[in-house]
């Protein structure tokens, strides 16, 4: 389960709902190359960069995660 949002400044966001027994929220700023392949592929780099996000949030994203 994800939400993308375009904040005032214009950056788009990703939250997701990550944990197992307990539940929280991850949301990463997207960069330029996320932004790029979201334009081209749709929805479905989108399912995948969540997927990932959700599940490797404390180690591949650690530096640009944060609370929602």
């Amino acid at each position: 389960m994800y939400e993308l949002s375009r904040d005032d400044d214009g950056d788009y966001h990703l939250c997701v709902l990550a944990g197992g027994i307990g539940m929280y929220e991850v949301k990463m700023k997207l960069n330029t190359q996320e932004l790029d392949r979201y334009d081209s592929e749709g929805k479905s780099y989108l399912d995948d960069l969540a997927y990932s996000l959700a599940k490797y949030h404390n180690t591949t994203y650690k530096d640009r995660t944060g609370p929602a």
